[in-house]
């Protein structure tokens, strides 16, 4: 077990208890800094993170992928041959089968990867479409990177859009950030360049030294508005879905394709699918140069890599169109793909498949596990270190999602789904007009319910929602009182996270 010393268990926690409110976002930023310049001093002098095989230091690499689905993964069963490297990475380690994204939004899903909490503490205030919101991750928040960081790790992110980095607090813990710019790709494609940074910062790092990254790859969401033209028609459309997707005159629309990401053409739902597997096939490819990277480097088996998608793309399964941000599994169901460095576990980790309930909150804690550094007790993902050597290992009985488009969220267990949304509430007016059909909306009309078994029927009809007072027909009732009660009980829990942290919007 790796211990950090009391300034970074202080500044962890968060001293700003007893310091007026006004000033306490200011001394946040100046303990930040001391402890970033301290770790750093502890990365040349002292306290050293755990050396890897030969002497080198240990690396940990974490590629967070916007738009990324789990049921597009060859791996996982999926027709066409869309990720022969991601599906060889699996055979060398770990895949996840039941990963459910904290939230269905870029900036959310990115708060829950940094710091395995769920993006509800961020939110800066309650709005309907959460992606708008203000967010500021506190400085009680624990952060993936500060953790490293603390423990000897150099730690540094490669950010593929600019508004992450304009949220407060996504930076926190990483020495270097750097942002893609928008002319350091084509068509689309940022992928390669942020490859080339990461390797001319890892070969900075040196050989010795233990590091952390985050990179963020979203070819696939920037795919949709810019795509390659190679990859757009790399596959033919399948048969069966000659449907032409009627364009939207705004992004707020349901059922219709978003105008930022209509072309001004005739398409139909196969060829928007197929162009989706073509640019999946390419952003593969470019994983195979990073690992290629990393092997030619040197750093390869001491080093974990992880492959997460943030959150999914709908093909109309929950009323959009080639964006996220309702609760359905084509919104919430990511892969997760950990090939952990040699030597960090005694047991083979290869082929290893973890059919176990997990939450893209517990990236951080699993990490932090497998390196032996505590996790903070703030942090509210679990572990699931131990179902990567036990079968029958259960971490987490629920996976909770939130800070969608709508208000509401989900429930997952290992069969079960239930779903709330209130597109009544829906923000701005026009979303709400795109999913009725009129402006004059009967808000207690507008609550909506699904009980499922996401496992036969992971794609229920939109219809099928539920009397909010009774169990649906059909299911046992101990299962939807289950997981009513778990949501009850998480939209409590998150109030009193919220004022501990010290959310805006929370109380103390």
């Amino acid at each position: 077990m790796i211990r950090t010393s009391p300034l970074f268990q202080k500044h962890r926690r968060g001293i700003l208890f007893g310091v007026k409110r006004r000033h306490q976002r200011a001394l946040g930023r100046v303990l930040g800094l001391v402890a970033t310049v301290c770790s750093a001093l502890a990365c040349d002098g002292g306290v050293r993170a755990a050396a890897g095989p030969g002497g080198g230091g240990r690396g940990v690499l974490v590629v967070a992928v916007d738009g990324l689905r789990a049921d597009r993964l060859g791996v996982n069963g999926y027709a066409r041959e869309t990720t022969p490297t991601l599906d060889a990475l699996a055979e060398r380690g770990v895949r996840f089968t039941r990963v459910f994204a904290a939230a269905p939004l870029t900036r959310p899903a990115h708060v829950a990867l940094l710091t395995g909490c769920d993006p509800t503490v961020a939110l800066g205030e309650f709005q309907s479409d959460a992606n708008d919101a203000a967010w500021n991750i506190p400085e009680r928040v624990p952060a993936l990177a500060v953790e490293f960081l603390a423990a000897g790790f150099r730690t540094a992110a490669f950010l593929d859009e600019a508004e992450l980095i304009r949220s407060r607090g996504f930076d926190r813990g990483f020495q270097r950030v750097l942002v893609a710019e928008a002319t350091d790709y084509r068509w689309g494609h940022r992928a390669e360049g942020q490859i080339a940074r990461f390797a001319g910062w890892l070969r900075g790092v040196g050989s010795g030294a233990s590091w952390f990254a985050y990179l963020h790859l979203s070819d696939l969401e920037r795919s949709w508005s810019q795509p390659a033209p190679s990859w757009e028609t790399y596959y033919p459309p399948l048969p069966g879905m000659d449907f032409v997707l009627p364009p939207g005159n705004t992004d707020s629309v349901f059922f219709a394709v978003p105008f930022s990401r209509w072309r001004g053409q005739a398409r139909t739902l196969g060829a928007y699918e197929a162009a989706y597997d073509g640019h999946l096939n390419k952003l593969d490819a470019d994983l195979d140069a990073l690992f290629a990277t990393l092997r030619r480097m040197g750093v390869d088996e001491r080093t974990t890599v992880a492959v997460v998608g943030t959150h999914g793309v709908e093909f109309g399964e929950g009323g959009l169109y080639l964006r996220s941000g309702m609760f359905t599994l084509a919104d919430l169901a990511v892969p997760l793909v950990l090939r952990p460095a040699r030597g960090l576990e005694s047991a083979s980790l290869e082929g290893v498949v973890v059919d176990a309930v997990a939450s893209t909150i517990d990236l951080a804690p699993t990490l932090l596990d497998l390196h032996g550094i505590a996790r903070p007790a703030e942090m509210q993902g679990v572990s699931q270190r131990a179902a990567l050597t036990d079968a029958t290992a259960r971490p987490r009985e629920f996976a909770f999602a939130s800070c969608g488009r709508l208000i509401g969220g989900a429930v997952f267990d290992a069969r079960y789904c239930l779903e709330s949304i209130a597109p009544a509430y829906a923000q701005p007016p026009l979303l709400r007009r795109a999913w009725f059909g009129e402006d004059e909306v009967d808000v207690s009309a507008g609550a909506a319910q699904r009980f499922y078994d996401h496992i036969a029927t992971p794609f229920p009809a939109l219809g099928a929602t539920l009397d909010l007072t009774q169990p649906p027909p059909g299911f046992p009732v101990e299962d939807y009182t289950r997981l009513s009660e778990a949501w009850t009980r998480f939209e409590h829990d998150l109030t009193a996270a919220r004022a501990a942290f010290g959310s805006i919007g929370g109380t103390e």
